[in-house]
């Protein structure tokens, strides 16, 4: 590939010093054979290292302090398409975990890869607020490229995604909005839950409680809390909406909303190792006809949730919530072992 000056360059994907995945682009001809994260981002080339911003521009880092939080290097090709063919050259050497060098020792590299996996699944956080900023499509291609990885029953992949910006996601924001506040009825393709009881309610208005607090509403300012209920009908203003659907010949199927939501779930990590946020947000498409009827959802398939993204809002309270986690004890039942 070929950087902004035309000069013929590799890419890497590594760790940088601020704990963020970037990729690094070295010169083909560098003779480069490695790149390390700690205090710095170090790799033998030649010439500079470089990393490409979130809109595709480049970005020395001689000239960048690389403990500053709001660069974002999330951009490029997948880094599947491209390490490991680097890798295969000789031109970098693989990092500790990839699975790749028979010299790794195996169980450090599955603790790495570990390691990280239990990161990214620790840090998410649902993403209710947004920077006014697009999300380049080549960016979403590639998570959605990695939550197609995911299982489904038999392989049979029923899921489908129509990601909607701008003027058509605005219809859907207003559409949902006035159809939600002249008729207060959800008319939704699938059949939603009911009004949560006992233990469920109590977790609901836990985090209920929480994302209120973060954003100063007193939990008996009734005002206050309809406009956040509006912020979700307008799937919290987001600047992409990704709406989730499955083959309608598939509607009475149990294993196709289970293999959407492993879908879904593997999109939103994908995202959030790549500096971009999510909230899984059924609010977003209560009217489920003003959202076929704008995003142009084919009748062949039935839509059954939205996962509203963008680039994270750092100064926007609510997204710093943690929600309550069920501990191992609460969740799992053993048979059978020796205690």
């Amino acid at each position: 590939m070929l950087d902004s000056s035309g000069n013929e360059v590799t890419l890497f994907r590594s760790k940088l010093a601020n704990g963020r995945w970037g990729f690094v682009m070295v010169p083909t001809d560098s003779g480069a054979n490695s790149c390390v994260s700690g205090a710095a981002v170090t790799c033998t080339a030649t010439e500079s290292v470089k990393v490409l911003n979130g809109d595709g521009t480049v970005i020395d880092l001689s000239t960048v302090d690389p403990q500053v939080p709001t660069i974002d290097i999330h951009a490029g090709r997948s880094p599947a398409r491209v390490v490991p063919r680097a890798w295969s050259t000789g031109r970098m050497r693989r990092p500790p975990g990839s699975g790749e060098d028979p010299q790794d020792e195996p169980a450090r590299a599955r603790r790495s890869t570990i390691m990280e996996y239990q990161q990214l699944a620790f840090d998410r956080r649902s993403t209710r607020g947004y920077l006014d900023r697009p999300v380049p499509r080549p960016l979403i291609d590639e998570i959605i490229e990695v939550a197609a990885q995911a299982p489904s029953s038999m392989n049979t992949q029923p899921w489908h995604v129509h990601v909607v910006i701008g003027e058509v996601l605005d219809r859907i924001r207003t559409g949902n909005t006035e159809q939600m506040m002249a008729t207060g009825r959800p008319n939704r393709e699938i059949r939603g839950h009911a009004n949560y009881e006992g233990v469920h309610r109590e977790r609901q208005k836990h985090v209920a409680a929480q994302l209120f607090e973060a954003a100063g509403i007193p939990w008996d300012d009734k005002a206050k809390r309809m406009d956040w209920t509006m912020r979700g009908f307008r799937q919290f203003d987001a600047p992409v909406s990704v709406i989730g659907c499955i083959d309608r010949n598939l509607e009475d199927s149990t294993e196709a909303y289970f293999d959407l939501g492993q879908f879904v779930y593997g999109m939103v990590l994908a995202a959030w190792d790549r500096g971009v946020g999510c909230v899984i947000n059924g609010q977003g498409i209560l009217q489920s006809p003003v959202v076929r009827e704008h995003a142009q959802i084919p009748d062949d398939q039935l839509i059954v949730i939205t996962v509203a993204m963008g680039f994270p809002d750092g100064t926007f309270a609510a997204n710093a919530v943690v929600s309550h986690r069920r501990s191992v004890v609460e969740i799992a039942t053993y048979r059978g072992f020796d205690d």
